[in-house]
This record gives structure tokens, C-alpha cells and sequence, in this order.
């Protein structure tokens, strides 16, 4: 007996759609350039939708190899999680501001704005900045802003909850020059440790503050410095970096078309397997038919 198949393609509704800056925040005709190193691209905030379509391949590239990095939650703190964080529309721009701040969009929305780590001491003076992802994650990409820290004998120790305390992650920090940490553009990353824990903020006991960010259990990490950093030391973007390097493939011209949540991913990792080439990356929010719901759109902060 034969069957008959019908089908029917219905296209996607949009209400927005752009696409993802370079790691310096422009925007080129023809997509970021690629080659064997790897680049961070920051998917634009709320995007639901994600297309790639891999071009211009020279020197030897067979394939461009991708993967999809977490979004992170960033709380950067003065005061041990006493107080609440910036809540509002307003862009973060200075630790200073706020004893404690969530700084999560700001840091992976893809632009050039600085956000001022001024003197950020130690954790016992009450100073750090938690990072935590809905999955766990092999590090970050950190880039420093207008002001880099000049001051020597400064040491970045990365902490995971463990599900009983926090352990030392043994991360390499990429942003060192020198004994400086945070001076330079680089990576921070670590093994994915096996007893990394999900929880709560709460839980853990890290604060007895009510919001989103304490409530939402995550794969937390610590950010400690042995020292008082500079007093003008600026970070741009901290991005995740996916938890395997087991990355997935597409050949030159092959597009990939599809969904994400904009809650759970936020960086698109992208390189050459050899030589050089382009990645055309779009983003959509898409459109709803519901009645009384909201419109979406992009986040820009």
C-alpha cells in the first residue's frame, strides 16, 4: 500500500531580527571573521531564534566548529550579598553605585561599555563576584575595559559549590600580565569539576536576600582576589564558555536554523578546524498570535 505525505512549510513569525556582533561589538557585512582561535559572540538578549551559515572559507578550513554557551547570572558585590540588587532598567556601570549589583546583561550583551570593578578587595572584606549557569561551564571569556589593573601580586581564586563548601576550581587566569590579574583580554577556565553542586545562593547561605538571582539554583562559582585590585580597573563582557570542547561541525555554505531559550543561552562559540573563514550568525525574537500577551523584543540596556 503507498502512502501520500503532505506537508506544509509555514514560515516563522518574527518580531525582531539582527545579528550577532563581533567580539568588539561591530557589526560587518559578511559576518565575524573565523580562524582556529576561538571567538565569543554575544547572541543578542531575548533572541529565541538563532541562524548560522558558515562562508568564505580559505588557508585549509574543512568545517566550522560551534558550540552554545550558558547564560550566566553575575552578581558582583561589596558587602558579602547583605543587600539587594540594582533592579530597574538602568545600565550598571560602577561597583560603586550599589553595594551589590547584577551586572549579567551588561556583561554579555556584546557592546564596548565599561563596567567599573574599582579596588575590589578581598572576600573577607565582603568583595567578590558570584557567576553561576543553568549548566555547568569550563570557564569564561573576560574582557577588560578602558582600565586595566596595574597592580602586581594579584591572584584570582575561582570557588564551586561542591553541595558542602566552596573548593578551589585550580582555574587558569588568562587575564594576568605579569602577577596582575584582570589586565589583559583572556580566558579564566577550569576542569569541570565531577561535585559541582546546582543550589541556590539561599541555601547555600551566601545571603539571606529574597530576589531572582538568590532563588534561581544554579552552578555557582566565586570570584576572589588575594588583594585590593586597581583603582581603575574596568571590565566589558564576561561570557561563558561551554563545558566540553566537543564541538559540533558545519560545512562551508551549510546553515543550521534553530531555537534556543534566551534564559539558558546567551554566547555562540565559534572557530576554524584550519585557515580562515566567516560566520553569518542571526538572531529573531519571534512574534506571538496570543491575545493579551506581551509583545517580545530585543533587551537593550
Amino acid at each position: 500500500m503507498s502512502h501520500k505525505v503532505f506537508a506544509e512549510i509555514l514560515a516563522t513569525k518574527f518580531r525582531e531580527v539582527q545579528s550577532c556582533t563581533d567580539e568588539d561589538g561591530s557589526v560587518a557585512s559578511g559576518g565575524p571573521s573565523l580562524s582556529t582561535t576561538l571567538k565569543s559572540l554575544a547572541i543578542p538578549i531575548g533572541a529565541e531564534w538563532l541562524s548560522l551559515t558558515p562562508r568564505n572559507f580559505a588557508d585549509g578550513a574543512g568545517t566550522m566548529r560551534f558550540a552554545l554557551a550558558p547564560r550566566l547570572t553575575i552578581i558582583v558585590t561589596t558587602d558579602g550579598l547583605a543587600t539587594g540588587a540594582q533592579i530597574g532598567k538602568s545600565e550598571p556601570t560602577d561597583i560603586a553605585t550599589r553595594p551589590t549589583q547584577d551586572i549579567s546583561d551588561e556583561m554579555q550583551d556584546g557592546d564596548q561599555e565599561d563596567f567599573a570593578i574599582d579596588s575590589i578587595d578581598t572576600i573577607a572584606n565582603l568583595d567578590s563576584i558570584y557567576i553561576g549557569g543553568p549548566l555547568p561551564f569550563r570557564g569564561a571569556t573576560v574582557d577588560i575595559g578602558t582600565g586595566a589593573n596595574a597592580t602586581g601580586s594579584r591572584v584570582l581564586t575561582v570557588k564551586y559549590w561542591d553541595g558542602g563548601a566552596w573548593t578551589s576550581a585550580s582555574a587558569t587566569d588568562n587575564t594576568k600580565s605579569g602577577t596582575a590579574s584582570m589586565a589583559i583580554d583572556g580566558t579564566v577556565t577550569w576542569a569541570v569539576p565531577a561535585k559541582w553542586t546546582k543550589e541556590t545562593l539561599l541555601t547555600i547561605g551566601d545571603t539571606s536576600i529574597e530576589e531572582t538571582w538568590s532563588r534561581t539554583k544554579l552552578y555557582w562559582t566565586r570570584w576572589e582576589w588575594n588583594g585590593a585590585l586597581d583603582s581603575d580597573t574596568d571590565v566589558r563582557q564576561i561570557k561563558a564558555l561551554s563545558r566540553s570542547t566537543n564541538y559540533a561541525e558545519l560545512l562551508e555554505g551549510q546553515a543550521l536554523e534553530l531555537s534556543i531559550n534566551p534564559q539558558d543561552v546567551a554566547t555562540l562559540e565559534v572557530l576554524t578546524n584550519a585557515g580562515t573563514g566567516n560566520v553569518i550568525a542571526n538572531a529573531g525574537v519571534l512574534g506571538s498570535n496570543i491575545v493579551g500577551k506581551p509583545l517580545k523584543k530585543f533587551r537593550v540596556i
